[in-house]
């Protein structure tokens, strides 16, 4: 790694995923160099102090890939959350490990990375805070969100995100525990003949722009449901919150 980085210094892509035989401080011969593309998904050497600091000096870059990482923390994230740091980057990807990853660690983020085009958010801890904040910060920018396998989301949380963040074009749900019953907005038709099946609520995967419309007209045309979507919303976090002191 260190001869790659002091003769190959016009490096734009870096891909190291799953490479195992590599150390927390492999990416530190890349700091000065102009990379916009690193994929690190399937490493388990990443650390906050080493590779997290290595990464925020990366100033070209504009997208990071760090899916099924599982070492990724709280404290990796939040090294990550200065005004300046990476503020170039429109794609990034992670996945929480169910647990590692919550509100407190991705909201400080959304909240510095605002021009983010394309977030994946995968088997995280989030709550419909996270995706408050999504609204509030990313509702010009974000064309592409992910929300595969974050389980403490619902549907009123969603529908919320959707109606404003504009430019939104794609939103995965994969197993999150929403069904098309959840969003009677959407007429069947507009769903693929393949999704409709016997128990005729089958779980969401994606929500395309046409199916994304549909939420976002409905919305639109009855703003005294936009109070009771919030405070449902909310109501749930506090009970999830509650949940996991008493454990």
């Amino acid at each position: 790694m260190h001869n790659l980085g002091c003769h190959c210094r016009h490096i734009t892509k870096l891909t190291l995923a799953s490479c195992s035989n590599l150390t927390s401080i492999s990416l530190l011969p890349f700091v000065d160099m102009p990379i916009e593309y690193l994929d690190l998904s399937g490493c388990k050497w990443l650390n906050a102090s080493d590779t997290a600091y290595d990464i925020s000096c990366l100033h070209s870059l504009t997208h990071l890939n760090l899916v099924c990482c599982d070492t990724i923390n709280h404290d990796f994230i939040r090294s990550m959350v200065t005004a300046t740091c990476l503020s170039k980057l429109q794609e990034f990807s992670i996945t929480g490990g169910a647990t590692l990853i919550d509100d407190n660690a991705i909201i400080p983020f959304i909240k510095t990375h605002p021009h983010v085009r394309g977030l994946f958010l995968l088997e995280c801890a989030i709550t419909d805070a996270t995706l408050e904040a999504i609204a509030t910060h990313m509702s010009f920018s974000l064309h592409h969100l992910d929300l595969s396998f974050c389980r403490h989301l619902t549907a009123n949380g969603v529908r919320h995100l959707i109606s404003h963040c504009h430019h939104l074009r794609l939103l995965g749900l994969k197993s999150c525990g929403l069904t098309q019953h959840d969003f009677p907005e959407i007429p069947i038709r507009a769903y693929p003949p393949t999704s409709v099946t016997a128990d005729h609520y089958p779980h969401l995967n994606t929500l395309n722009y046409i199916e994304l419309n549909y939420i976002r007209e409905e919305y639109e045309n009855h703003p005294q449901r936009r109070d009771e979507d919030v405070a449902e919303s909310y109501g749930y976090i506090q009970q999830y919150l509650d949940s996991v002191v008493i454990q």
